[in-house]
């Protein structure tokens, strides 16, 4: 038997496993490179400064998961089906968010009215991205029946 193992992958997980095909913390890669691309809490605060408050981002993962739980109803009994029907909902919000984080990021100049405008793109941004990261955690919950 050879030793030879092929670049990119591991003799120790299998490749379907969620380990190897995902990274190391499961994540699907689009998921993965909405979170990365994303504003984070020190960047939009920056920008808001201390005239606007910030929700907390445990508050707005909570709003998010009960977001998505108004969204989902009447799961199916089966794994296969449950997970296919918290698929497709997950991937409305996951392309929702991604098209905020994407306006964010690729937002025109920043002088004026423009800054205020790019702001608040952020801000919207910031708060999609954790209102998906609730929504996750709640759609993980419901396809292990929780």
């Amino acid at each position: 038997m050879s030793r030879y193992v092929m670049p990119g992958f591991n003799p120790y997980f299998p490749p379907c496993s969620t380990r190897s095909a995902y990274g190391a913390d499961g994540q699907h890669p689009l998921l993965h490179h909405v979170l990365r691309s994303a504003p984070d809490r020190a960047e939009v605060l920056a920008l808001l400064g201390n005239a606007t408050p910030l929700a907390e981002e445990a508050a707005l993962q909570q709003a998010g998961a009960h977001m998505f739980g108004l969204f989902v109803r009447d799961l199916p009994a089966s794994y296969r089906a449950r997970g296919q029907q918290l698929e497709a909902q997950f991937r409305i919000m996951l392309e929702q968010t991604q098209s905020l984080v994407m306006q964010a990021r690729f937002a025109p100049g920043r002088s004026g009215a423009e800054k205020t405008v790019s702001g608040h793109a952020m801000v919207m941004a910031y708060v999609a991205v954790q209102h998906l990261v609730g929504a996750r955690r709640m759609a993980m919950d419901l396809y292990g029946g929780r």
